[in-house]
């Protein structure tokens, strides 16, 4: 098929391939338009060492120290795994877990392990005062968890201290869904044009 027969095509299905793609992009708007606000919200914590006696026993403890704090790290790391945590998070800010799935629950917060003294902690949800609710209460958490631990232990080998927290928008813009829902209609309605003209000559 030649060059010429495509524009054809178009010609004589320009109609529909129009109707189809305004359509395609009228319903892009509709979901622009309702959809929800995403606020993605950044936790960063430092874990800084305690106050340790200078002896003899430390003049080697420059890794050691690494090692451990990259294990203390995976420990808390560990804690955004844990509902029970979770729980008291939500608790701590107010907020009501409103648990439908433990799989679920668990994934609300990602985090990640940069270093081993830096773990950063995110999450998205669709209003800036629950992000701002829900960080400062990680933040508490966090750090209670941590004292208590420390406490626990012959004395506080590190201090875990959290950062400011960093909210931003994540909504996608309402052009960019429209104008990716008007490239898609149109490749889709391209695609009908030929399936319908294939199935006529069959």
């Amino acid at each position: 098929m030649e060059f010429k027969d495509h524009i054809r095509i178009i010609k004589n299905y320009k109609k529909f391939i129009v109707s189809f793609t305004v359509v395609v992009i009228a319903g892009a708007a509709i979901i622009a338009w309702a959809m929800p606000e995403r606020f993605k919200t950044s936790v960063a914590f430092a874990i800084n060492r305690g106050e340790v006696q200078q002896t003899t026993d430390y003049q080697y403890d420059g890794y050691y120290v690494l090692r451990a704090a990259e294990l203390y790290a995976q420990n808390i790391v560990s804690w955004f795994l844990t509902p029970s945590f979770l729980v008291e998070v939500y608790e701590k800010a107010k907020i009501p877990p409103e648990i439908t799935n433990l799989e679920r629950f668990g994934n609300r917060f990602k985090t990640k392990q940069y270093s081993p003294q830096n773990i950063v902690v995110t999450f998205t949800v669709n209003d800036r005062t629950t992000a701002e609710k829900l960080a400062q209460s990680i933040i508490a958490t966090v750090e209670e968890q941590a004292s208590a631990f420390g406490q626990s232990v012959e004395k506080d080998l590190f201090m875990v201290v959290g950062s400011q927290p960093v909210i931003v928008n994540d909504q996608q813009p309402a052009w960019l869904i429209i104008l990716v829902g008007g490239i898609l209609g149109l490749i889709v309605s391209f695609i009908l044009v030929y399936i319908h003209r294939y199935l006529k000559a069959v």
